[in-house]
C-alpha cells in the first residue's frame, strides 16, 4: 500500500477494511512518512502483476533461491510459522504474498 494512514486520523483505521482505491504517495522523500529509502523506480513505472502472476512467480523464485542463502533465512525469519518446507515449496496464501509486497 503506497498511501500512509497516518495522513488519516487514529480512527481512520476502520477505512482500511472498506476503502479499496487508495492515493497514491505525492512524494517520496527520505525519512517523511514512513519513508526509510528513496525509491529505486519511478512509480509511474511500476506494474504490480494480478495476484495469480504473483503467486507463480514468488514460486519459482523461492524454488530458485539458494537454501542456505540470505534470501532464504530471511524468508524463513519473515514467515516464521510456516515451515521450512512450504518456504522450500514456495506454498504462500494471499496475505503473504501481501505482506512480502508492502
Amino acid at each position: 500500500m503506497l498511501f500512509s494512514l497516518s495522513l488519516l486520523d487514529s480512527r481512520a483505521i476502520a477505512l482500511l477494511y472498506f476503502k479499496r482505491d487508495w492515493p497514491r504517495k505525492a512524494s517520496f522523500k527520505t525519512l517523511e512518512m514512513n519513508v526509510e529509502h528513496p525509491p529505486l523506480a519511478e512509480p509511474q513505472k511500476i506494474i504490480i502483476p494480478p495476484l495469480n502472476i504473483k503467486l507463480s512467480l514468488i514460486r519459482d523464485l523461492v524454488k530458485a533461491l539458494d537454501k542456505n542463502g540470505p534470501a532464504f533465512e530471511y524468508l524463513h525469519e519473515k514467515f516464521s510459522r510456516l515451515s521450512v518446507a512450504k518456504i522450500k515449496e514456495g506454498v504462500f496464501v494471499k496475505p503473504q504474498i501481501k505482506q512480502l509486497f508492502s
